[in-house]
């Protein structure tokens, strides 16, 4: 009983999170950058590890300041999952924006079915929830 209350007022606090505006949200999200990179040091070696190995031409240098960039991402992208339970539909579409979109128009006119993949790249979340406002057909996400 007591987990299920916690639940619901971590639900509600999270949905008062959800309706402050973005650079509202952006200016936490700067806040949790500095708790997870300066004060927890959260999976900092094994982003560092990672860079590395991905990158191995580049220097310390260049690998922190990647780091870096990762988690101040990381934190803005905790932020606007948070703010999608309330974000407009106008703000989604001043925020997201695609390109050939009439293909996947002449397919579905067409009577036909069409499978999307995208790689796990940016807000690709707000991103499936703008295509959704951006086309006629059911949009969908599968996740594995």
């Amino acid at each position: 009983m007591i987990k299920r209350v916690m639940a619901h007022i971590g639900v509600f606090f999270l949905y008062l999170v959800s309706i402050l505006p973005l650079p509202v949200l952006f200016f936490f999200a700067r806040l949790l950058y500095y708790l997870l990179y300066y004060v927890i040091g959260y999976r900092k070696k094994v982003v560092r590890q990672n860079l590395a190995n991905s990158f191995p031409e580049k220097s310390s240098d260049e690998i922190i300041a990647i780091e870096k960039k990762f988690f101040l991402f990381l934190s803005q992208l905790i932020f606007e999952i948070i703010k999608m339970t309330t974000i407009s539909e106008k703000e989604t579409l001043k925020r997201v924006k695609f390109s050939g979109l009439e293909q996947l128009e002449k397919h579905f006119n067409a009577g036909e079915s069409v499978l999307a993949c995208t790689g796990h790249y940016g807000n690709w979340e707000l991103g499936t929830l703008a295509l959704g406002l951006n086309i006629s057909a059911k949009t969908m996400v599968i996740y594995k």
